[in-house]
């Protein structure tokens, strides 16, 4: 007859005074009745507090390789304990309420000391919610913002596109030097809606790995994998993932990533994350992005899915389904550039055509009012056809745009810059630009009147160049 081996059974030693006495298990006897051995359970290395006199709250924690832990969170205190420091005020206790301001705090192996501890955050709403080390010890800390003067250097984004007074917020990014008293860059992170960024991994370049939940419709894209929210019609939020390269000053890869559901209980979401957001990120040994989240769309982008179904969603989703995405680093071969554009203008708009892209799944367009000053972020994307009308535009004002192809890959290059003129008339276009007919026309009217060529024949026609 086949034994079994009972489980341990685990002690916990009374609370006595001042100490914990150590955790440990009693032998354990086999069914047979053989003797066991002890488990040699774990003692408490160390435990302590770390906070000031009002609330403060760690969201997270990370590890170096030295046994060293870095915590960050939220701090309303202004006497949270600080040291070596980069920041040294709680710049957010003045606004009121329930403002806090971010923290980061570095603690020795033995967790009896601080090797660095400091605010991070501006005169508003800050909270750090993911921390990430580096194999130098650089701390990468990442979270929310409502502040315009969040600490920023050698930013991507200079400053905050949303506001919280009207239910917004932007992520920010920082990079701490080792010894936590200056920055390495520090930047903002978003669109016109309500982002923040939930978790933070950094990969074998140095490069910022940054994953979270975004309603905005203009969320900075570089080589999406898609390219738009897909939820905004109903006010909800997509997850989205962006790298930075290592010095955070330009993102090489940036996207939505998300269904156009909600587990939300009403039609208008004004918060988050009551759509798709991703709340974790890690890297493995090739630098292979996998991100974990939650969604309740029923049409989240899947690929070879051990389960294929939401099985929970609904148009405003009674509650969310967990999602495990996985993003390859792959060598590919970028998709080749939009050719043969053109832009012709006609009343308040400007009429746009390209040649078709082989395995192009969209195409984006880039506006600008400045040769050579088109957008940065997209202000349009199409989905389907060649052509776009972009309406909605003034007259007698040049517009010039740039146009991208997007697949799996990433996004092309940008094609050659074209720009037209919306007039009360229609006028050429196409880039190269061209005298409309109706200009020519009037033109030739003109000199065939002062030659005398008209005579006879325009005087029923004079109203039309009368001034």
């Amino acid at each position: 007859m086949s034994q079994v081996s009972a489980p341990p059974v685990f002690l916990l030693d009374v609370y006595r005074g001042d100490e914990i006495l150590p955790l440990y298990s009693t032998s354990v006897t086999g069914t047979g009745g053989e003797a066991g051995h002890g488990w040699a359970g774990s003692t408490l290395a160390y435990s302590t507090y770390l906070g000031g006199s009002a609330a403060d709250q760690v969201y997270a924690l990370a590890i170096d390789g030295a046994g060293n832990a870095y915590v960050a969170g939220a701090t309303n205190s202004a006497d949270f304990p600080l040291a070596n420091a980069y920041q040294s005020t709680n710049k957010a206790i003045g606004g009121g309420g329930s403002n806090s301001t971010a923290f980061v705090s570095k603690l020795n192996a033995a967790g009896g000391a601080l090797l660095y501890s400091t605010y991070l955050g501006g005169s508003t709403d800050d909270v750090a919610q993911a921390i990430a080390v580096d194999s130098a010890s650089s701390a990468y800390v990442a979270g929310r913002t409502c502040s315009g003067d969040f600490p920023t250097l050698d930013a991507f984004q200079g400053a905050n596109n949303s506001s919280c007074a009207s239910g917004g917020s932007n992520a920010f990014v920082t990079k701490l030097n080792s010894a936590g008293s200056g920055l390495a860059y520090s930047t903002y992170l978003g669109g016109s809606g309500g982002d923040v960024a939930l978790g933070i991994a950094v990969d074998s370049a140095g490069s910022a790995v940054v994953v979270g939940s975004t309603t905005s419709q203009d969320f900075p894209v570089a080589n999406p994998l898609q390219g738009k929210n897909m939820a905004s019609a109903i006010g909800a939020s997509n997850a989205f993932v962006s790298q930075f390269n290592a010095t955070g000053n330009l993102l090489t890869f940036s996207t939505y990533w998300g269904g156009s559901g909600s587990w939300g209980p009403s039609q208008n979401h004004t918060s988050i994350p009551f759509g798709d957001a991703a709340a974790a990120v890690a890297l493995d040994g090739a630098d292979n992005i996998y991100v974990a989240g939650q969604t309740g769309s029923a049409d989240f982008p899947t690929a070879k899915p051990f389960q294929a179904t939401n099985k929970t969603a609904t148009v405003y989703g009674a509650g969310p389904t967990a999602f495990v995405t996985k993003i390859a680093q792959e060598l590919v071969s970028p998709i080749a550039a939009p050719l043969s554009v053109t832009a012709t203008g006609g009343v308040n708009q400007v009429t746009l055509a390209w040649s078709a892209v082989g395995g192009a799944t969209s195409y984006n367009i880039y506006q600008g009012t400045v040769s050579g000053g088109e957008s940065a972020v997209p202000m349009r994307t199409v989905y389907g056809g060649t052509t776009q009308v972009v309406s909605g535009l003034s007259n007698g004002i040049a517009y010039y745009y740039e146009i991208t192809a997007v697949n799996v890959n990433g996004e092309s290059a940008k094609s050659s810059e074209v720009s037209a003129t919306p007039a009360m008339t229609a006028a050429g276009g196409g880039g190269g630009g061209s005298a409309g007919w109706g200009l020519l026309s009037a033109l030739g009217l003109i000199l065939a009147m002062r030659s005398g060529s008209w005579r006879g024949r325009a005087q029923r026609r004079a109203p039309v160049i009368r001034k």
